[in-house]
């Protein structure tokens, strides 16, 4: 039997504002942890937990990017997610004394890690992106306001591909009442729009480029983790974008799966893949960097 969940907290701090966010494991202080999840943006608080819930041992799992507390502008959402991602990792660090770990994300929290990791890639092992947002800007429109629009009609083509199946599991229920208050009730999700929008304008690719070089030269792995179903950056796009880029400098795992969030009976088997798949046993020998 594995040791209780425990919560673990950690202050944010961004210009005037201390911005508290929560990560979760199991086990104690003292235990060996080896691999650090973040979580997409609306990955919050009980999902979070529920999140963690699903993931092995050894793992610490990292609530999402704190959204709403970016700039209404959203100018500074790189410089923001960028920090919360470095913050949050020398919390888990500190906390669980270890001086690298492996990093898994999924969905909004790609970018973030990937401009993290680009900060402190001495610190990091392998690397696992899971449906990752960053990779199809281009695809989504040219302007924020077109890619804010592709981005809704997409999320409401993701959302009903869970919320067909609540007797399957039963949170896909509260996953949806709770899309469903944010896209009606919430009198920010104007501006949170923006800041999405903002998000989905960031071109990742060539950052990623970088970040797989130095992987590689440090005999790391960077891993694509993909759903077949997925409705919201779908693998075809990703994959496509990747090569026009030429990046081929990485592993990709493609599920039988959608956008599911991690919390979920589907999201167990794609975060399941994703720890196997940075957990490898014999790791690639370092590149020469000359």
């Amino acid at each position: 039997m594995r040791s209780p969940l425990k919560r673990y907290a950690g202050i944010f701090s961004y210009g005037q504002k201390e911005i508290s966010f929560h990560y979760w494991s199991y086990g104690s202080q003292t235990d060996h942890v080896d691999t650090v999840i973040f979580l997409g943006t609306s990955q919050l608080g009980r999902i979070a937990k529920w999140v963690a819930g699903n993931a092995p041992t050894g793992t610490v799992v990292v609530e999402g990017l704190p959204h709403k507390e970016a700039d209404r502008s959203a100018h500074d959402l790189k410089e923001y997610a960028r920090s919360y991602t470095n913050t949050a990792f020398q919390a888990v660090c500190k906390t669980f004394n270890i001086s690298s770990a492996h990093i898994i994300a999924e969905s909004q929290a790609a970018p973030g890690v990937i401009w993290a990791a680009l900060d402190h890639v001495d610190r990091i092992g392998n690397v696992a992106l899971i449906a990752p947002l960053g990779f199809t800007a281009h695809v989504l429109g040219k302007t924020p306001k077109e890619r804010l629009a592709e981005l809704k009609k997409r999320g409401v083509r993701s959302s009903l591909q869970f919320t067909q199946s609540p007797l399957y599991d039963l949170r896909n229920i509260y996953l949806s009442l709770l899309l469903l208050h944010v896209v009606l009730f919430d009198a920010q999700w104007k501006v949170s729009g923006q800041k999405y929008a903002a998000g989905a304008s960031h071109d990742l690719r060539e950052d990623c480029r970088r970040l797989a070089k130095l992987l590689r030269q440090q005999g790391h792995t960077l891993t694509f983790i993909l759903g077949e179903k997925d409705k919201l950056f779908p693998p075809r796009e990703i994959l496509t974008s990747l090569k026009e880029a030429g990046i081929e400098t990485f592993d990709t795992t493609t599920l039988n799966t959608a956008h599911a969030s991690l919390a979920i009976r589907d999201g167990k088997h794609i975060l399941a893949t994703a720890v196997k798949a940075v957990r490898q046993t014999e790791p690639k020998a370092p590149m020469d960097k000359a």
